[in-house]
């Protein structure tokens, strides 16, 4: 049989269309009740109820009839079958009717619920418009979205969404980015300035070049990770799945025990036991718990993105809930990475002609400091009369202009050139040239804290966080400046990269089972420490895809201050998580109970299975920040609802 459902390439059984589903549940509930309410012969009465029961369950029948015979494994809708089947049998085809309509309406209820309630978080996440008003000679059209190519015009009117990442190329407003980033102040764009999909255009009309495709725009993708991070299991979820892996099995052996041994063994009647039996069967078939904690975590990683913070994964935000060490790189995280020129010390060369050489050796690094000099050097300089460039990490870079080589950079890479310079006690960062092997001066600059920096600080400490480190290949006394005026104890500074990984290896083999180290910093520069971190978490990810990649946790924004939020928005979701496990495990447990001791008829206890079912689909929307008005709203708005099965999430 298996080969033959190979050949046939029947691997999984789909779901039947929506109208098919609620014709068969609607002819159940209609057989149901004329068997109850017709005065017709036992005989015809107990027909009319299996006629219900196969209605109510016929897609059920058919999966677990494929998968017993692919996989050769139980599950919830063959216990569902077998309990059918044993009410049937001893005569109580009526409750196993009812409990079957129950149940499916319960299942078909949560499905809707959820359905809704994710269909709302996505339609959140990207709102763009499916159409656009293309520039077509000096006309604008309205064209669908997914026809505009990369290098095409489009008008943006005041109050749209921008679908694609472009370049202003003519017009002047101010986008609202909030959607994303979670910051209500408005963003001021003019001619040359870098727009991003999902932000919204304010006041004037913005003519747009479209640089990313409308299925490759910074919000398609973004939105995509998010619909796909139920790929990435969270611990409680993989633990869930493996526990009702077990349960299935068990039930069945228990409810042979109950339903045949008991009574066997006790000498009572066996029609009660098994009523007894098949009650257990219903009632632990009854709930998909696993599916449930998935949407818990969906919902959370959606409200999270609403305040700019994107977690990639279910597994991720379970991490975060359980931080206990976070470690910040300390240029552009904790501090603004802009760093000011505070004074000059040349020798034997004016200090402009210093200042010149040094803008040449720094102007193809990507180093916040080198990228700061070039900037305030004040002219641009000319690449070629530039030639053998190199640059050494951790170190400095060093360069030939005409005849003369500029060496720049730190103690380290003056040592690289043989000379030892004339060190700078100043809580300053410097940078120290040589030109062709002679000592020419130093460059001292203030890199200030970020606004929200000490407040970040001191939140995440409030968190009961108590290791905070600041790792940095900055001098000491700068690094120091920064740590005291954050109130951060553990610093690790002049490190070179490799030294970096050796001390955060080393802080997280310090670490008990199940804590978990965040470290702070670029995605580009800090990819080695990204990967042997638990968790990596980047600043300014918006409209930046290149940092999405190497990052678990993107805060859109350039906010150190959110990484506190970040912390306290997945412990609140995985209290949620645990809150409703357990609530969910002590009504099973307690409807089990009340099965054995035979004082719950089969519908009752089915009844409050589904509502158990229903209430932690509502509780998953709490987590999304989601109110009664807001379901009410939902539940009642005339969207078509897509099948939702249980192992999507």
């Amino acid at each position: 049989m298996k080969n033959i459902l190979k050949k046939l390439n029947i691997t999984r059984l789909r779901p039947a269309p929506e109208i098919v589903l609620y014709i068969c549940l609607t002819g159940a509930f209609i057989l149901f009740v004329a068997a109850l309410a017709v005065p017709v012969p036992a005989w015809v009465k107990k027909a009319v109820f299996g006629a219900s029961i196969l209605l109510s369950m016929y897609d059920m029948i058919l999966e677990a009839i494929l998968r017993l015979i692919k996989k050769r494994s139980l599950d919830k809708n063959l216990l569902f079958l077998i309990g059918a089947v044993t009410a049937f049998c001893i005569g109580k085809a009526g409750a196993g009717a009812a409990a079957v309509l129950m149940l499916r309406v319960g299942t078909l209820l949560r499905e809707i619920i959820t359905e809704k309630i994710t269909t709302h978080i996505k339609s959140r996440l990207d709102r763009r418009p499916e159409t656009a008003n293309a520039v077509i000679n000096g006309a604008v059209t309205r064209v669908p979205a997914g026809r505009v190519k990369v290098g095409d015009i489009v008008s943006v009117a005041p109050g749209e969404i921008l679908a694609f990442d472009g370049i202003v190329i003519s017009g002047e407003s101010a986008l609202d980015t909030s959607a994303f980033t979670g910051d209500a102040r408005l963003v001021p764009v003019t001619d040359g300035s870098l727009v991003t999909s999902g932000s919204v255009n304010n006041t004037g009309v913005l003519n747009v070049r479209v640089t990313m495709a409308f299925d490759e725009a910074f919000v398609a993708q973004a939105a995509a990770i998010v619909e796909e991070a139920s790929e990435r299991k969270a611990k409680p979820e993989r633990r869930l799945a493996r526990v009702t892996g077990l349960i299935t099995p068990a039930v069945v052996v228990l409810a042979v025990l109950i339903g045949l041994a008991v009574p066997l063994i006790g000498g009572l009647p066996i029609t009660p036991w098994l009523y007894r039996a098949l009650t257990l069967l219903f009632v632990a078939s009854g709930t998909v718990y696993s599916a449930l904690v998935s949407i818990t975590y969906f919902a959370g990683i959606a409200r999270a993105l609403q305040s700019g913070i994107l977690f990639k994964g279910h597994s991720i935000l379970d991490a975060v809930a359980h931080t206990t060490s976070v470690i910040f790189d300390k240029t552009g995280v904790l501090t603004t990475g802009r760093f000011q020129v505070t004074d000059i010390h040349a020798y034997e060369i004016s200090g402009e002609r210093l200042f010149l050489l040094a803008a040449y050796a720094e102007m193809f690094s990507n180093h916040p400091i080198a990228r700061s000099i070039a900037a305030a050097a004040g002219t641009e300089p000319d690449e070629s009369k530039a030639s053998n460039y190199r640059e050494l990490p951790g170190r400095g870079v060093e360069v030939q202009i005409g005849s003369v080589t500029v060496s720049a950079g730190n103690e380290r890479m003056m040592a690289e050139v043989g000379i030892t310079p004339d060190l700078s006690q100043a809580p300053a960062s410097v940078v120290y040239i040589a030109v062709n092997g002679k000592y020419a001066g130093r460059i001292l600059l203030r890199d200030d804290l970020k606004p929200d920096s000490q407040k970040a600080i001191a939140d995440i400490k409030a968190l009961g966080i108590d290791r905070i480190a600041l790792f940095t290949g900055d001098k000491k006394e700068a690094a120091a400046d920064v740590a005291v005026s954050l109130g951060i104890r553990e610093l690790h500074a002049e490190c070179l990269p490799d030294e970096k990984e050796k001390r955060l290896k080393s802080l997280r083999e310090m670490q008990l089972e199940g804590d978990k180290l965040v470290f702070v910093g670029d995605g580009v520069a800090d990819a080695a420490l990204f990967q042997m971190a638990d968790i990596a978490v980047t600043l300014g990810g918006f409209g930046r895809l290149e940092v999405f990649e190497p990052a678990d946790v993107v805060v859109m924004t350039d906010e150190a201050g959110k990484i506190p939020v970040a912390i306290t928005l997945a412990r609140e979701t995985a209290k949620t998580v645990s809150k409703s496990i357990i609530a969910l495990l002590g009504v099973k447990s307690l409807l089990l109970l009340t099965v054995l001791i035979g004082i719950v008829p089969v519908w009752l206890a089915v009844f409050i299975d589904a509502a158990a079912c229903i209430f932690a689909v509502f509780n998953a929307a709490r987590a999304f920040g989601l109110h009664l008005n807001d379901l009410r709203a939902l539940l009642f708005s005339k969207k078509s609802r897509e099948t939702v099965d249980d192992e999507d999430f």
